[in-house]
């Protein structure tokens, strides 16, 4: 049979990666940011540019993606400090998320833009959602001896 250690890392793991999934997915075609509305900035000399929200949803990519590959990390790893580490990693990737959205990249200013309504919050209940499964894989891993 399983080792504990080794189901519970295989649960985290695959929740992570749905999650890592859905930060990749959520803001381009389950609640898609404004640009997927044909919504976009015109500049004084009349050129049509993405808004702040278009490069929130790429970098989400990346983030995304890094869940994804530090989830299949997790899954496959032998060593304790190894799992601690990487739902430390993932924790941090999941502030990343909700960041991203609110102060680093941001949304559209107006609180009426589909990107303001959906997309945002949604990327910030996936941020706490990950933040907490990666807590919960600490203190587990914490409590576990090396074997």
């Amino acid at each position: 049979m399983w080792d504990h250690n080794v189901k519970t890392s295989n649960i985290l793991g695959a929740i992570n990666i749905i999650l890592g999934a859905l930060v990749i997915t959520l803001p381009h075609f389950i609640l898609p940011v404004c640009e997927y509305f044909g919504m976009y900035m015109e500049t004084k000399m009349g050129m049509l540019v993405p808004m702040k929200c278009h490069y929130t949803a790429y970098v989400e990519v990346g983030v995304g993606a890094t869940i994804i590959v530090a989830s299949v990390v997790l899954m496959v790893s032998n060593m304790v400090q190894t799992k601690k580490a990487l739902s430390i990693v993932g924790a941090v990737l999941g502030i990343n998320v909700m960041l991203l959205p609110t102060y680093l990249t941001g949304m559209c200013g107006m609180a009426s833009m589909p990107c303001r309504i959906g997309t945002q919050p949604a990327l910030l209940i996936l941020g706490v959602l990950i933040i907490i499964v990666n807590a919960i894989g600490f203190f587990k891993y914490r409590a576990k001896k090396e074997s």
